[in-house]
């Protein structure tokens, strides 16, 4: 089983490379709205489709199973981030499916790009600004174990008890 010793430090980490993810699909649309072919934006989208299968699940699943329910106590901006989390799979997975068209409006591709990117920016801003700082100033060493306890058993393919 993986072990998690430091689960904020590891969440931290899953947000730089979010950011970096959104900054390369910001850029493939920036560079389709400059050459019109969609060649880069394709590639980067591609990048941003295969980060949030993989490593965005795997995030937000220590956030909604280890973290998120510890937290509630403390906040109520949880709640919040829970809808987050719902609004951005959606916007993605539509956001693939307009990929996937051929005859997809560039407009629309371009509006959900920029909401994508927006949501998903303010979103980090309010865990790394707001949730983060209550969990290290809040929690014990010992909920803080149980976090890092889900989220090892959460990635061992086990359901956390």
């Amino acid at each position: 089983m993986p072990t998690i010793e430091y689960p904020i430090r590891e969440m931290r980490l899953f947000h730089k490379e979010a950011l970096r993810q959104l900054e390369l699909l910001g850029k493939g649309l920036e560079r389709f709205r400059v050459d019109g072919k969609r060649d880069f934006l394709t590639l980067s989208m591609d990048g941003f489709f295969l980060f949030a299968k993989n490593d965005l699940a795997v995030h937000i699943r220590d956030e909604e199973g280890a973290m998120f329910p510890i937290l509630r106590r403390y906040t109520k901006l949880v709640d919040k981030l829970l809808g987050d989390h719902d609004y951005i799979d959606a916007s993605v997975k539509l956001l693939e499916t307009l990929r996937g068209m051929k005859k997809a409006n560039d407009s629309e591709i371009d509006k959900k790009i920029k909401e994508v990117i927006q949501t998903f920016r303010d979103h980090i801003w309010k865990e790394e600004n707001v949730i983060f700082k209550v969990a290290e100033e809040r929690l014990t060493e010992e909920q803080i174990s149980e976090i890092a306890e889900r989220m090892a058993l959460f990635r061992g393919g086990k359901e956390a008890g």
